[in-house]
């Protein structure tokens, strides 16, 4: 009998610790200490790794600490939202076998810390420094670089599904998610998210450049061209303000090394007004074709190639195929001289 017992209590310890080791390894865990957050009820949402929405209520004990427990065997982002409000409160990667404990004052997201998993740390740290400036153009940019700098980390996949606004930035967002390195690309919701991005590229800018013209001024008959075809490569740059010296001696530089035959430069001003542009132009004395473009970067002679900053840098082909397109005017060059046999 007493051995009988025994085996009882023996297995149910092995029950016990065997369901311990589990637990760890087969979902994740996250407490929340929330100053300011009196008795309200917190919500934990995040997608699993089959896709499925999962929401978790969470209700604070007497120090506003709130715990969850979820499942999910990919990667993937919890939101914690004020219970019957939707007011998001904080946001950070999360995935099973890890324990993540987070600290803030409610209403404050930047006094967020967090301990634990150590992608969700690099994550809130690199959305800090995105959210440091204003949304828009100057958060992408600061994106961008982070996701250029850390294309192996997780975090930086997350930080582009949630600070990058791709709104009429689909191709620059596409080409950042190319960066990231295959062990940086979780599955589950950032792939949707990709996908997702990828359904919204237009074809339009998927597709070769065709013939641009713009007017030299808002006064004169005179226009700039660049037609695929009539030569062996075209460059487009397109600026808005005047160039610093690198930029004007890459331009030069080309103008000088390679006949109008073999290549064709094109520098498009999105200036407000043609008086601007010519103002800024004026230090150039320019070798290349330098047109203006009314309506900047919406007008009808770029609308189509989905230009989604200035200064901004498209290499062509003698068939229209877009070979190079960045913010790099350097990279542009680079490109058209790989291409034309005198690569630095």
């Amino acid at each position: 009998m007493r051995i009988e017992k025994l085996i009882i209590v023996i297995t149910a310890l092995a029950g016990m610790l065997l369901s311990g080791c589990s637990d760890k390894k087969e979902n994740f865990t996250v407490r929340c200490r929330l100053a300011g957050l009196g008795s309200q009820g917190v919500e934990m949402v995040y997608t699993d790794a089959r896709g499925v929405l999962k929401r978790v209520t969470g209700h604070p004990d007497a120090k506003e600490i709130v715990e969850f427990t979820g499942v999910s065997a990919e990667p993937t982002l919890a939101e914690l939202y004020l219970s019957g409000r939707g007011e998001e409160v904080a946001a950070f990667p999360v995935k099973n076998g890890e324990k993540i404990e987070a600290r803030m004052t409610l209403g404050q997201p930047a006094s967020l810390e967090l301990k634990g998993w150590k992608t969700a740390q690099r994550y809130v740290a690199m959305a800090a420094e995105a959210d440091s400036v204003s949304a828009g153009a100057a958060r992408n940019r600061v994106v961008a670089r982070l996701v250029e700098e850390h294309p192996g980390e997780l975090a930086a996949a997350f930080l582009l599904m949630t600070r990058f606004d791709a709104a009429g930035h689909e191709l620059e967002a596409d080409s950042l998610v190319r960066l990231l390195t295959p062990e940086a690309r979780p599955q589950g919701m950032f792939r949707q998210w990709a996908m997702l991005l990828g359904a919204q590229l237009t074809t339009g800018a998927r597709a070769e450049m065709r013939g641009i013209t713009m007017p030299v001024s808002a006064d004169s008959m005179k226009r700039a061209q660049l037609t695929p075809g009539l030569q062996s490569y075209g460059l487009l740059v397109v600026t808005d303000r005047p160039k610093d010296a690198r930029v004007r001696g890459e331009l030069r530089s080309l103008r000088d090394s390679f006949p109008k035959s073999r290549l064709v430069i094109l520098e498009a001003g999105v200036q407000a007004d043609s008086a601007v542009w010519r103002t800024d132009i004026k230090r150039d004395t320019a070798t290349w074709l330098q047109g203006w473009a009314p309506g900047g970067v919406s007008s009808a002679a770029l609308r189509r190639l989905q230009v989604p900053r200035v200064p901004y840098c498209l290499v062509t082909d003698s068939t229209g195929a877009i070979l190079y397109r960045g913010e790099s005017v350097e990279e542009g060059a680079e490109m058209v001289r790989e291409k034309l046999g005198q690569a630095k």
